[in-house]
């Protein structure tokens, strides 16, 4: 997959709901997937008393469908900091090193 830079903020920014109201769009990193699983679209958004979140989703044909998830910055990184001591998940999350990539077959 390859990483896009952020594309230019429209004129109109987009408001997104969020735990508590609605945000704003600030910022959007997009991994670009394939046809099966679409793109990866990470956001950062923020709310009119400052309060900002993250939203993460899979993006087909300019719409995000599966997902999106919109968390907290903190509540994130609480989440990676708990999954980096999971025996499986903890291999798999990025140290520096290449990510496991390792598929499974079905049966």
């Amino acid at each position: 997959m390859k990483t896009l830079p952020t594309p230019p903020a429209p004129t109109r920014r987009a408001t997104i709901a969020v735990p508590g109201g609605r945000a704003t769009l600030t910022a959007e990193v997009v991994e670009i997937g394939d046809s099966e699983t679409g793109d990866i679209v990470l956001q950062s958004l923020e709310r009119s008393d400052g309060r900002c979140f993250l939203r993460l989703g899979y993006r087909r044909n300019g719409r995000l469908v599966r997902g999106p998830v919109s968390f907290e910055p903190r509540a994130f990184a609480r989440l990676v900091k708990q999954a980096a001591k999971d025996a499986t998940i903890g291999p798999l999350l990025p140290d520096g090193k290449p990510v496991a990539t390792a598929r499974r077959q079905r049966a």
